[in-house]
């Protein structure tokens, strides 16, 4: 899946890529890209970067995989730009981060992030919330009949 599903196109790219994953294996497909991104650069390389297509899928995935203080901190992400909804394009998520001055964005940004890594800190990781799901839901993600 992740070599089959397209982040760096538009949004038909994306779904053309998940069209035929499960809805478990959406959420773990985002909810990791995002989650990486968050933890190399914050919240402004999410948004910046082509990975923030996934924005939406990641915080529905987050909430589906239990990791739901991790899907505030992406709701209260997106509440700091101009619109709270992130845009699937990457130029207009750009236009929208260019709108909120740097220093500006930094201070607000800050304690967000700041709560977002220091809860991976104790653990609790969007890692182990995923290796759960899935080992939960394991039909979404392997062909059981095959492994038994």
């Amino acid at each position: 899946m992740w070599q089959s599903v397209e982040i760096h196109g538009d949004y038909d790219d994306l779904r053309a890529g998940l069209i035929l994953a499960t809805p478990g294996q959406v959420a773990v497909f985002a909810v990791r890209w995002c989650d990486h991104e968050v933890c190399n650069g914050g919240f402004h390389q999410l948004f910046y970067n082509s990975t923030g297509i996934l924005f939406p899928e990641a915080v529905q995935g987050l909430q589906q995989i239990g990791a739901t203080d991790y899907a505030s901190f992406f709701s209260q992400a997106a509440s700091l730009l101009p619109s709270a909804d992130v845009p699937r394009d990457r130029d207009e998520r750009i236009r929208l981060l260019e709108r909120v001055p740097y220093e500006l964005w930094k201070k607000q940004i800050k304690p967000v992030e700041d709560a977002y890594y220091a809860l991976r800190r104790t653990g609790t990781t969007v890692e182990r919330h995923a290796a759960r799901y899935v080992e939960e839901h394991s039909e979404d993600f392997f062909d059981v009949e095959v492994l038994n």
